[in-house]
């Protein structure tokens, strides 16, 4: 499993191997962290995750976006 801290000015939708893991819909300031979102195991594929977001931008001032992710793993104990 997995989370994502989500930092936006206004709102922004992630993407995760192309399936939607969050859709912020509400027009915001951006502070540290808009949204904490957990993401399910199903999410993720063997190797290679590509991560994508669409962030919206109701004015011409500035568009502000950061984005901290967090797997969890777990490794066999021998």
């Amino acid at each position: 499993n997995g989370s994502l801290k989500v930092y936006s000015d206004d709102r922004a939708e992630v993407f995760l191997n192309g399936n939607i893991v969050d859709n912020d819909t509400t027009v915001h300031n951006a502070s540290y962290w808009n949204r904490d979102v957990s993401v399910d195991k199903s999410n993720f594929i063997e190797g290679q995750n590509i991560l994508a977001v669409k962030l919206y931008n109701s004015d011409a001032n500035s568009a502000k976006f950061d984005l901290e992710p967090i797997v969890f793993i777990s490794l066999p104990i021998s």
